[in-house]
C-alpha cells in the first residue's frame, strides 16, 4: 500500500507593522482578511492575483458586497493594488502590498509600499534594510511607493 501526502509549502507574510501603525484597526477585519485571501491567491513570480470576489467571500464567509467595499479599502490604503479591472471574461487582477515604516531614532521617517510578489519579497526587504541602515544603495527604493 502506497501513502501519498503532501505538505504546503507556501508562505505568505504579514507585517508586524500593520498592527502598530494601526492600519489593521482603520482598514477593518474584513479588508485584512480579504487582503490574506489575495496573498493566498497570489502567483508565485508575479505576484497578481485575479480571484473573483464570490471566490474571495466563500473563502471568508462573507458577501460579494462586502469584499467589494474591503477592496475599495486596501486600496485607499495602498495595500492593494488593482492591476487590471473586470471584464465579461475575468474579474480584476489584484497585487497585494505590503507596508513598512522607515524609523530614524524611534520617529517614523515615512512609510514603503511595495508589491507582494513571494519570489522577489525577502530579497528585496533585505536590500531595503541594508540600504537604510548603511546609507547605501539609493536603487533599492526604485520599485517601492514612499508615504511621508
Amino acid at each position: 500500500m502506497s501513502i501519498q501526502g503532501k505538505i504546503d509549502s507556501s508562505f505568505t507574510t504579514e507585517q508586524r507593522d500593520l498592527f502598530a501603525s494601526g492600519i489593521v484597526a482603520e482598514i477593518g477585519v474584513n479588508a485584512y482578511a480579504v487582503w490574506h485571501a489575495i496573498k493566498y491567491y497570489a502567483d508565485y513570480n508575479t505576484g497578481e492575483a485575479f480571484p473573483g470576489m464570490r471566490a474571495i467571500g466563500e473563502k471568508l464567509g462573507i458577501s460579494k458586497d462586502t469584499v467589494q467595499r474591503a477592496i475599495e479599502s486596501l486600496a485607499t490604503a495602498k495595500l492593494v493594488r488593482i492591476v487590471r479591472a473586470h471584464s465579461k471574461r475575468r474579474g480584476q487582477t489584484y497585487i497585494a502590498r505590503e507596508r513598512m515604516s522607515v524609523t530614524v531614532g524611534g520617529q517614523v521617517l515615512c512609510t514603503i509600499v511595495l508589491d507582494y510578489v513571494p519570489e522577489r519579497l525577502r530579497g528585496q526587504v533585505k536590500r531595503l534594510a541594508d540600504a537604510i541602515s548603511t546609507g547605501g544603495d539609493p536603487e533599492a527604493f526604485a520599485e517601492v511607493e514612499i508615504i511621508p
